[in-house]
């Protein structure tokens, strides 16, 4: 996990070091979501609050990178072979890039894809048992710049598909631009 924050963080860098050459800007924000989370051998599904916060640059006008870390705001019980097990999100985390194009002057419609991890636990009368994937992301999203340094931001992304575990969901965020 170092080596993949360490060379994130230098792509990111390097990212915007690139950015300035372009007079676009660099971003940091955060986002609450509900992320419905399911499992193949699992009874039902859960839908679990979490917030992440995230920091790019872009690119280009069409082109952004972006990490993300996100974590649980709590946990949900669902049914699992005739036992019940709360499920708890305790982190999430990822690099992306968001291709898109500027709409008017204030609305950025964007596609989103990159890699994902997410760590989930399973507590229940029979123990704890902790679970992590990683996989592809893909999402689609809309920023609207409603002030010179300051965005909404609406998404929905599929963070995880694998394995048959699969962590989806809408978010809403707030994004802060530096120039």
């Amino acid at each position: 996990m170092k080596t993949f924050v360490y060379a994130a963080a230098m792509a990111l860098l390097a990212l915007n070091a690139t950015a300035k050459g372009y007079q676009t800007d660099s971003f940091f924000g955060g986002s609450f979501t509900a992320l419905d989370y399911s499992g193949d051998a699992l009874d039902q599904g859960a839908t679990l609050g979490a917030a992440h916060a995230r920091v790019g640059a872009t690119w280009s006008k069409s082109v952004s990178f972006e990490l993300r870390l996100g974590t649980g705001l709590g946990e949900q019980s669902i049914g699992y072979e005739s036992e019940t097990y709360d499920v708890k999100l305790n982190r999430y985390y990822g690099a992306y890039f968001r291709f898109g194009c500027p709409v008017f002057h204030n609305f950025y419609p964007y596609l989103l894809l990159g890699q994902s991890k997410g760590e989930l636990q399973f507590s229940g009368t029979s123990g704890r048992i902790n679970v992590d994937d990683t996989g592809t992301s893909l999402g689609l999203g809309l920023d609207w710049r409603f002030h010179k340094s300051l965005s909404l931001n609406i998404e929905y992304t599929q963070f995880l598909e694998e394995d048959g575990t699969k962590l989806v969901g809408p978010s809403l965020g707030l994004v802060h631009h530096f120039y």
